[in-house]
């Protein structure tokens, strides 16, 4: 993997409503979707299906459904539930398998889909250093901290939608 992550934080394991959602927005907004057993997805996902206008072909993806990434730790599970209002117990992740400009959009606007889908979850990005007080006013965040953000599909989108926009490899 070379491209940008995000990754949404979940207080319970996805029902199997919400993991049904989630594969079928990927096999309707991909060009190609391989399920490896309902829990890790290989997608590619034309730009367009994103709101992307991207003269690019679709972009790679691995969609991961599995334990939470922040919660591993008793003390980063009290810390992170005082931010986000509850303690992760699993996560879905999005990994781009590039790192183009295009790239980083995507995995924004994908991720915000994925919430969208599983309705329920707060995803949470790194930071540039410094870049904590640029993202705080944004719709949807929840949470801010040194070089890290915390928020709502809202604000995955309102933060793609700026000039410039780069995630954290």
């Amino acid at each position: 993997m070379t491209g940008p992550v995000l990754v949404v934080e979940l207080p319970r394991a996805l029902s199997q409503a919400a993991l049904s959602r989630l594969h079928v927005l990927l096999l309707s907004s991909s060009t190609c979707c391989e399920d490896h057993g309902g829990a890790t997805f290989d997608v590619s996902v034309p730009g367009g299906a994103l709101g992307i206008r991207s003269g690019e072909g679709p972009r790679p993806f691995l969609v991961g459904v599995g334990d939470s990434v922040l919660g591993t730790a008793d003390d980063g599970e009290m810390h992170v539930a005082g931010l986000i209002g509850f303690v992760p117990t699993h996560s879905i992740t999005v990994s781009a398998m590039f790192n183009d400009a295009v790239d980083h959009t995507a995995t924004a606007l994908l991720t915000a889909a994925v919430l969208d889908a599983v309705g329920e979850g707060v995803a949470w990005a790194e930071l540039r250093y410094g870049q904590e007080s640029s993202v705080a006013g944004f719709e949807g965040v929840i949470a801010t901290e040194p070089a890290m953000a915390y928020g709502s599909a809202g604000f995955l989108r309102a933060w793609a939608a700026q000039p410039a926009f780069r995630l954290v490899k």
